[in-house]
């Protein structure tokens, strides 16, 4: 019987998009392998108060056959993240002495607008770690390597973009969605509930200047977020009344349901009763249930990266809400920029005509969307047939100084 160990450190717990990536991620192994190896989790989340309990001594210890890092952002550029200037805490002098095969797959650079990435040096000599000693590194396909090397410079030479590993969603096809009717067409709708005031408080990420009401340096920042709301409330009843659509708010952890909340209180109350119901909260290992609501729907406007991300994967046509970069970088990798909505003036107005787009000739943007994406598939493959090598090759009697690879028994 085959097996193999592999410790996988990632966001396991509060977000279900990054429970889409990690099940690329596994799917792709098993497809490579051909069994299912042990997963033992290791909880991303937790560093900022645990990062000390982390060390190369501990992971050894921990007699895994392949350390995967990746399934969340990690790369977020917060302050405490003072070893290695990412969420996983090992320094590049730690990368260095480890002795554990390990592997760092489809991260993101996530700063939020107005935030920079600190430590950017730390970030730079785990780079120059992982290059000196052969270990797979790789960001995902929305923006990320543009940013991060424009952190670190040539540290990230050796650094390989791939596509986002939730593109690659498997959906449970058999899973009953209680909040849906039937009724077509049926809209999802996903908007983030977090950092809002950072969300909404920038420059377009098309490069032009914001000069209107979405610019936090000319109106107060709560101000931003009504109008954002009141204008949401809008989208959804011309949804139901011109469209003739059923809406279903898909919030993605729970951050996300407050401002479900707000929108439906701002609706009518007999649109809301009619057409609009509100998708639960899934456990990451749920995420084939939770994105078969996607796979049913007849059109998807996400802001979350991995709302557009499942989306744009499952083939359905999607309008991205892009208040973050990594939204317009997505899109754009899939030659979709077109459908790419950043913050203006005009910006509820341009929602609502791809919308009426979509539903009518959804194969406006699918046609485009399997050009683009037709290689997709085979780059994660060919990067992660890199990562599952390093845990096949080599001796187990590994100097710090040897390229990390490791023998494990098929």
């Amino acid at each position: 019987m085959s097996h193999c160990t592999i410790l996988h450190v990632a966001s396991h717990e509060i977000n279900v998009g990054d429970g889409a990536l990690i099940g690329g991620i596994r799917q792709a192994i098993r497809e490579i392998a051909g069994f299912v190896p042990r997963y033992r989790p290791m909880e991303m989340t937790d560093f900022p108060a645990r990062s000390g309990e982390v060390s190369p001594e501990s992971l050894d210890a921990a007699s895994a056959d392949l350390i995967l890092v990746g399934g969340g952002g990690s790369i977020d550029g917060r302050p405490s993240h003072s070893r290695s200037g990412m969420a996983f805490p090992l320094s590049g002098d730690e990368v260095r002495r480890l002795r554990t095969p390990l592997a760092y797959v489809a991260l993101g650079v996530n700063m939020l607008p107005g935030e920079r990435l600190h430590h950017s040096d730390r970030l730079a000599d785990v780079l120059r770690a992982c290059r000196d000693r052969g270990i797979p590194f790789s960001v995902r396909n929305d923006g990320s390597l543009a940013r991060l090397r424009d952190a670190v410079g040539d540290a990230a030479d050796a650094v390989v973009e791939v596509p986002d590993p939730g593109f690659f969603v498997e959906v449970d096809t058999d899973h009953v969605i209680p909040s849906m009717s039937g009724h077509r067409p049926t809209v999802l709708v996903q908007v983030a509930g977090d950092h809002l005031d950072k969300r909404l408080g920038s420059k377009p990420h098309n490069g032009s200047r914001a000069t209107n009401r979405w610019s936090w340096r000319r109106i107060r920042r709560s101000d931003t977020i009504d109008q954002f709301l009141a204008d949401l409330a809008e989208l959804v009843q011309w949804l139901v009344v011109e469209l003739d659509a059923e809406v279903l708010l898909a919030p993605h952890t729970l951050r996300d349901v407050p401002v479900a909340g707000q929108l439906v209180a701002r609706l009518q109350p007999g649109v809301c009763r009619r057409r609009v119901r509100v998708l639960g909260i899934a456990h990451a290992a749920h995420a084939p249930q939770y994105f078969a609501a996607y796979a049913k729907a007849d059109l998807v406007v996400g802001m979350r990266g991995h709302s557009v991300i499942c989306a744009v994967g499952l083939r359905r046509p999607c309008v991205a809400l892009a208040t973050h970069a990594k939204v317009t970088g997505f899109m754009q990798s899939c030659a979709l920029g077109d459908w790419s909505i950043s913050p203006s003036p005009d910006w509820f107005d341009r929602v609502r005509l791809a919308c009426r787009q979509l539903v009518d000739s959804p194969e406006t943007q699918l046609t485009v969307r399997d050009r683009a994406t037709a290689g997709f598939r085979d780059r994660f493959v060919h990067f992660m047939r890199q990562c599952w090598s390093v845990r096949r090759r080599g001796a187990t009697s590994l100097s710090v100084s040897e390229p990390m690879v490791k023998e494990c028994k098929p």
